[in-house]
């Protein structure tokens, strides 16, 4: 997982993807950790499984309301999932001062992993 600033890569993502995998799996099992992973997806991830996501965001987990069939068989005859998307918020940092805005950017950029596209 990323330390020291450092970017989440392919393989970070890839194990993210492991994990909710089997918080899918677990939330069907097991009441008490679908509450948890509902009200505090990250604390419910590490506790379980080990887990602390790779960059500084908040995940929100829901679970979908009744316009959603989850599960189901179409009339196709296919089985499928009907889901909500998948969301990502992002965050656009209103403007400082003209004088200010070429530092601001910079220092925006180097904030590691806290904010969207940042690096370094």
């Amino acid at each position: 997982m990323p330390r020291d600033n450092r970017l989440p890569t392919q393989q970070d993502l890839l194990e993210f993807s492991e994990v909710f995998t089997r918080a899918i799996a677990q939330s069907w099992k097991d009441p008490a950790f679908e509450r948890l992973l509902v009200s505090d997806p990250r604390a419910a991830l590490q506790r379980y499984f080990g887990y602390i996501p790779p960059w500084s965001a908040n995940l929100v987990i829901k679970r979908p309301d009744k316009r959603y069939k989850g599960w189901h068989q179409g009339k196709d005859g296919e089985w499928r999932w009907d889901l909500p998307h998948n969301a990502i918020t992002f965050g656009v940092p209103n403007a400082p001062a003209l004088e200010e805005r070429a530092v601001a950017l910079a220092a925006y950029n180097d904030a590691g992993p806290t904010y969207l596209f940042t690096c370094c």
